[in-house]
């Protein structure tokens, strides 16, 4: 159950109830501006890197960390710091990393090396992960069970819109500033960020002191690297390379020293890196596994649909930037209208009907050919999209609401982790499902786009579109099968 702000004794004044719902709203916004410019700074670098390449005149392999190596840190960290803001304080974890990610972000401008930039996005990504794996936790925390799920669809939206405009603020910044904006944007947000976070958001108690657990911390870290690197990198290096066979053996040992490490510290009853117990609820299982399969489905779809619109359909960069935006205007606008259904109608039956909508889409997708009517791709994209804002935040509330108080720091790192990795892997498999089904090099045919090649997109599509079907009808499997047992309570 969240805590207020003030505990009321006896009747609470209309004015203080006002006031209290204000520092609330100024809190949410700190926080979503924070989950904005996180998510936009991991973007804004992909569309980039040609250009970067370029100016730095390195190989783009290098010029990949930069991106890459942002989210690989991330994903590393984000357990960790849940549980440090369980120990140590949300609040303050979450704000330290706000000024980690500033002073990194100003730091920028005076680098001139590939290599000092390097560093400074790990250390801009150290402190992205202390406030991503806190923010669902400290929302969880302060609002009331009657508005939580409206407040986890603003942070949920803000998530998405930052990574989607991503690609579109940092090819403006490459056509028309310096490279050095694209971590310079967003400091003035940032800025507004800090100001309301040390301001409206309450300071909570540190937790139960705990030895830290470095050995279960290393293992994951090491799983985690090697997996999302084998996953990013399998298609350009080839799938039985070596390379990627090594690192894909390296990830498969890290896990399975991990599962026995765990287990040995429960054992021995001593906290472990990860609290698997968590798992044992099925509102934390199927909820994961919920918010694993649409971040996968979705960033599936959103890689690899622009090949067929430049590509196939021979659209204009404006006009599939305004088609592929109709996903994004969808999600911002269902994302908070979702949370407060959930937080009447309960979180599990919203986070249902959106799974069953996105579904719909994506079978409408899966039907595309090159005479697909435009209006059908836009229904299509704003029908995901809306099913995706049904999704995200009843679906966080679903999860936060079934955990203990003390534990939802390291809740919200694993939901922060779990929403990485859907990226990640949704990248990945789209991006390979459509090489995969094209006879030679798809970069290349995106200069020249042959109509006789088109066929090999639309046919790639159609099993990325599947793919990403077959991973929503998981999560209705998964959701339905905890609700029909009743285990699954709204919260």
């Amino acid at each position: 159950m969240a805590q207020p702000l003030v505990k009321p004794h006896g009747v609470v004044p209309a004015q203080r109830t006002g006031a209290r719902t204000a520092e609330l709203n100024r809190m949410l916004l700190a926080i979503c501006l924070g989950a904005f410019v996180s998510h936009l700074t991991a973007g804004i670098v992909n569309i980039a890197l040609p250009g970067l390449s370029a100016t730095f005149q390195q190989d783009i392999s290098l010029m990949q960390w930069i991106a890459s190596g942002y989210l690989l840190v991330i994903a590393a960290l984000l357990p960790m710091m849940g549980k440090w803001g369980d120990r140590f304080g949300s609040k303050r974890i979450h704000n330290i990393g706000y000024i980690i990610f500033g002073f990194s972000s100003l730091l920028t401008l005076f680098t001139e090396t590939v290599y000092g930039l390097l560093v400074l996005r790990v250390i801009q990504a150290f402190g992205a992960a202390m406030f991503q794996a806190t923010n669902i936790g400290l929302v969880s925390r302060y609002f009331p069970t009657e508005s939580r799920g409206r407040a986890l669809g603003f942070v949920s939206t803000a998530v998405a819109l930052g990574a989607l405009s991503g690609p579109m603020i940092g090819g403006l910044i490459m056509d028309w500033l310096n490279w050095h904006w694209l971590f310079l944007i967003h400091v003035p947000v940032l800025v507004i960020a800090t100001f309301l976070a040390f301001r409206y958001i309450p300071t909570d108690s540190s937790g139960v002191v705990h030895t830290p657990d470095w050995v279960g911390g290393i293992l994951f870290a090491v799983c985690i690297i090697t997996f999302i690197f084998c996953i990013s990198n399998g298609n350009a290096w080839g799938w039985t390379s070596r390379g990627i066979l090594f690192t894909f053996a390296l990830s498969l040992l890290a896990f399975v020293g991990l599962y026995y490490w765990v287990g040995r510290r429960v054992r021995r009853k001593r906290e472990p890196f990860l609290n698997v117990s968590l798992f044992a609820k099925p509102a934390v299982s199927a909820g994961m596994f919920v918010g694993l399969a649409t971040f996968v489905a979705v960033f599936a779809t959103q890689v690899t649909l622009p090949f067929y619109l430049l590509g196939v359909r021979h659209f204009a960069p404006s006009q599939a930037g305004i088609m592929i935006m109709m996903y994004p205007v969808a999600l911002g606008i269902m994302g908070p209208i979702s949370g407060s259904l959930s937080d009447k109608h309960g979180s599990s039956k919203i986070t249902m009907i959106g799974l069953i909508s996105m579904s719909g889409a994506l079978i409408l997708l899966s039907f595309i050919s090159k005479q697909t009517p435009v209006s059908l791709l836009g229904l299509s994209l704003l029908v995901l999209g809306a099913g995706m804002g049904m999704v995200t935040s009843p679906n966080y509330s679903l999860i936060m609401g079934s955990v203990d108080k003390s534990s939802l720091g390291a809740v919200g790192g694993m939901v922060a982790l779990v929403r990485n990795l859907g990226l990640v892997l949704g990248t990945a498999m789209g991006i390979s499902l459509l090489d995969y089904a094209f006879p030679g090099s798809i970069s290349r045919w995106m200069v020249t786009k042959e109509a006789a090649y088109a066929p090999y997109v639309v046919s790639g599509l159609r099993t990325v579109f599947m793919m990403s079907l077959i991973f929503c009808l998981l999560g209705i499997l998964f959701l339905g099968l905890a609700l029909r047992r009743r285990l699954l309570q709204a919260p």
